[in-house]
């Protein structure tokens, strides 16, 4: 009996307003789907750091809605970046943002939505290591294990280099 006057009398949880705090919605090409990568790297145990991980699902975000500019925003100009050919095929590796970005640009445009599945995460300040899949119209075209080092710049956290390894890779330089 107590408990259904504590139902009756609780306040009522509008999914709506809740959701905003966690997901992210986009609309692509008249698709509707929503982001869980927020939600995934909050509960991580791994998580030291709630900016920095904050930091890193917008990034993911931003990625998943194609929002380029919030993208460019976060990298600093000289990124060290490394991704496996099968996703970057003209430029894998290099020291700059611009081609980082133009090759994210190239990738993400061959599929009509993209999202980023976290399987765990461990983020401290200035460096996260994730293991997710990147799932590409319904189908996961990768699975990854994603290096992520960052920097407080102008009181802002900024990414100064990823490093993208497929599961099956045999090189995995783990950063000092």
């Amino acid at each position: 009996a107590a408990f259904e006057v504590a139902i009756e009398s609780a306040g009522i949880i509008d999914p709506e307003i809740l959701g905003r705090h966690l997901n992210s919605s986009a609309s692509t090409l008249g698709q509707f789907y929503e982001s869980r990568c927020r939600a995934q790297i909050k509960v991580q145990a791994g998580v030291t750091d709630v900016h920095t991980a904050e930091a890193l699902a917008q990034f993911y975000m931003d990625i998943e809605n194609r929002r380029w500019e919030a993208v460019s925003d976060v990298l600093i100009r000289d990124l060290d970046f490394w991704v496996p050919r099968k996703l970057f095929q003209e430029h894998p590796k290099a020291q700059r943002k611009e081609i980082f970005l133009q090759q994210l640009k190239k990738w993400s445009y061959r599929y009509d939505e993209t999202y980023f599945d976290i399987q765990w995460a461990n983020i401290s300040t200035d460096h996260a290591m994730v293991r997710m899949n990147v799932v590409c119209q319904g189908e996961i075209i990768v699975e990854a294990l994603s290096e992520y080092r960052f920097d407080l710049i102008d009181d802002e956290i900024k990414l100064v280099s990823i490093f993208n390894h497929g599961l099956k890779s045999l090189a995995l330089p783990i950063l000092t």
